[in-house]
């Protein structure tokens, strides 16, 4: 699985040579740690999260054909930018138009 994250996230980059994949195993669950040039997490991430997410969808797919869990983490240094549990708990942002009564 580290594999085809590291594929997935060298064709996306500019800078590939950065790009590192760490995993982590716990007894259920495996967490891959995506490390790459600052330059390039908007690349990995994607508008709205939309490239991370399909990322972690194929790795959910790909764990179920191997029996496991896999998890992704796009980490900035040592930091997660994006975790499940952050973007569950955070309120939706409003849009300007909705305040206008126009969405």
């Amino acid at each position: 699985m580290k594999e085809l994250v590291e594929g997935i996230a060298k064709a996306l980059v500019d800078y590939p040579d950065e790009v590192q994949v760490t995993a982590v195993e716990g007894s259920e669950v495996t967490v891959l740690e995506l490390r790459a040039n600052p330059e390039d997490l908007g690349k990995i991430i994607g508008r709205q999260g939309r490239t991370a997410q399909a990322i972690r969808i194929l790795l959910g797919a790909a764990g179920m054909k191997v029996h496991r869990r896999f998890t992704l983490e796009v980490l900035d240094g040592q930091k997660a930018i994006h975790s499940r549990q952050s973007a569950l708990s955070e309120k939706p942002a409003r849009t300007v138009g909705a305040e206008f009564g126009r969405i």
